[in-house]
């Protein structure tokens, strides 16, 4: 009985979740057509399956993608066939995973309602579905991430090892599913630098999970990084495409384009005559695609050393950009069906985002438990002032929104201790008590 108690709330959060995002689907990605990466990803997973080549075009291997989302969607294409469908149906049920994995977090952050809460919110949350009708992969991601974090704070909380090796997974994932994953593991061991120095955990035990992390870290990504060098005889740990991030991001179009400024643009927007300078690296194989990358960062940093005193009009609208409901890539039809869920994307942000706000404050006393979600928040928002202005990039902070917004009606509404209302109700309790002695004291003064 007990144990059905305990997977109850996780079977409805994970049901609910998966529903609402297969009626999305359906509802607004019926028609759904493969735009921007999706078609990259799509064309690398069948020539895996075709030509057993890592290859957006036959038989001419590319660098410039990670491997770990083609490959899945290899996978599934070599079951079911190469309907797109199918995959977006495991991209639901991966953000319904994000879902239970939030509900675990909040639960043993803030007790069982508050995360039965948190389950429910992030169930129906367009934040966090809207990209499941895609063929990109940041419904991968955020939950990637989401449970790298999970796993360190139960691994804080527990100092069990088994923790420890969930973690070391789920960041060797990371680190083959977008070029920034490796970014995670700086942050990791920033983390229990701090946690060793504030005493939170024993220098033992951080040195053999840093240890082990590490390790499991280079049996994900070493093969790679191997196949990568044989291909370019350059130190390739993810994929390639800085080069191209930063082109499109620091040009001319996107600071004066009134339009598109603080967006990212394409190459061939950003500097024509570069751009077919490479325009058939694709086909010429990885070593071209690497002088592109190179002269693409070249000219991005030579830009950015003409244009210094812009640099910060650029970053506030990088900044800003990031905070829209939802990015431009995402197309809502214009059917009533779906126009209900273009208003819960444009309204939820509008309760959530200030109530996140909130909770960084009131739960300021937890920040050992949630020093981490911290780091990634601030790593996501500073790679999007850095890079440009898309709410792709701080995609996989929404959970930790969501988190951080839960926290703060915990902080309102709980009198536990370290809660804004424990305290009011503490402080109120002592000038009670002081007010019924100082009347007693006058009671006794008056009598004699």
């Amino acid at each position: 009985m007990k144990y059905v108690r305990s997977i109850a709330p996780i079977a409805l959060i994970f049901c609910l979740a998966l529903l609402v995002r297969i009626v999305y689907n359906n509802v607004v990605a019926h028609n759904y057509v493969l735009v921007g990466d999706a078609i990259s990803y799509n064309a690398l997973a069948i020539n895996i399956i075709k030509e057993h080549c890592f290859c957006r075009y036959p038989s001419v291997p590319t660098v410039d993608r990670a491997p770990l989302w083609p490959a899945v969607i290899a996978l599934i294409y070599s079951i079911v066939g190469q309907h797109n469908y199918f995959v977006r149906l495991f991209l639901c049920c991966v953000d319904s995973g994000t879902c239970v994995l939030l509900y675990l977090f909040a639960r043993d952050l803030f007790r069982h309602r508050f995360g039965l809460v948190a389950g429910l919110l992030v169930a129906v949350y367009p934040q966090m579905y809207m990209y499941v009708d895609w063929l990109y992969s940041e419904t991968l991601f955020i939950f990637l991430v989401f449970a790298f974090c999970y796993a360190l704070f139960r691994f804080q909380r527990t100092s069990k090892r088994t923790w420890i090796v969930w973690s070391g997974v789920f960041i060797g994932l990371l680190s083959l599913s977008r070029p920034n994953g490796l970014f995670f593991f700086d942050l990791f061991v920033l983390w229990a630098v701090i946690v060793g120095w504030r005493k939170i955990l024993p220098w033992r035990l951080i040195a053999q999970s840093t240890l082990a992390i590490t390790v499991i870290l280079c049996v994900f990504v070493a093969p790679w990084t191997i196949r990568n060098y044989i291909l370019t005889q350059t130190f390739i740990p993810g994929a390639t495409g800085d080069g191209t991030v930063l082109i499109g991001s620091y040009n001319d179009v996107s600071l004066y384009n009134h339009f598109v400024i603080g967006k990212w643009v394409n190459p061939r927007q950003a500097d024509p005559i570069l751009a077919n300078r490479y325009k058939y690296a694709f086909f010429d194989g990885p070593r071209a695609q690497i002088a592109r990358e190179t002269a693409y960062k070249r000219a991005a940093e030579q830009w950015i050393l003409r244009h210094i005193s812009s640099l910060p009009t650029l970053f506030e609208y990088h900044l800003l950009r990031i905070w829209a409901p939802a990015p431009d890539e995402v197309y809502f039809p214009g059917d009533a069906s779906s126009q209900i869920f273009v208003a819960m994307v444009n309204t939820f942000p509008l309760f959530i985002y200030p109530l996140a706000a909130f909770g960084l404050l009131l739960t300021w006393k937890r920040w050992r438990e949630l020093l981490f979600i911290y780091f990634v928040i601030l790593l996501m928002i500073v790679q999007s002032i850095v890079f440009y202005g898309n709410v792709r990039l701080i995609s996989p902070i929404q959970p930790m929104l969501l988190l951080l917004a839960v926290g703060t009606v915990w902080s309102l509404t709980s009198k536990e201790p370290g809660t804004l209302l424990g305290s009011l109700s503490k402080h109120i309790g002592i000038n009670r008590k002081a007010t019924k002695k100082l009347e007693q004291s006058n009671i006794s003064t008056s009598s004699e």
